[in-house]
């Protein structure tokens, strides 16, 4: 079941955004839309394929760098979330990955939780 958390939430996390960027399209095709309003949808898409493309780099990253079985990354409303999949995660490598984040996204609030890989 834990093999399928990661999985579902990517799912999830995927179709929420798709919900989302098809929203924003119709303000930007909608012809009686103010420009402002075009703008801002314009700038919520940007900000949306920059955050997917910044949590994809920095799981891979983080697996590459550690060895971890997987990792995910996702915001949520002002918190980044590091789920890390492995046998073991110490309080210094969480920390490593706190100060990784902080390298790559500056001040941001971390929370790193950890999944213990399944016996199999």
């Amino acid at each position: 079941m834990e093999d399928d958390l990661f999985s579902f939430i990517r799912l999830e996390m995927s179709a929420e955004r798709g919900e989302r960027l098809e929203q924003l399209e119709t303000v930007i095709a909608g012809e009686s839309v103010a420009s402002n309003e075009k703008s801002q949808a314009f700038e919520e898409i940007d900000r949306i394929n920059q955050l997917e493309t910044g949590g994809i780099i920095l799981e891979e990253t983080l697996r590459s760098r550690y060895g971890y079985e997987d990792v995910l990354v996702r915001t949520l409303e002002e918190t980044v979330v590091v789920s890390i999949k492995s046998e073991a995660l110490t309080k210094e490598e969480a920390n490593k990955i706190m100060r990784d984040l902080y390298d790559e996204l500056g001040p941001v609030r971390v929370e790193v939780k950890h999944y213990p890989v399944e016996a199999s």
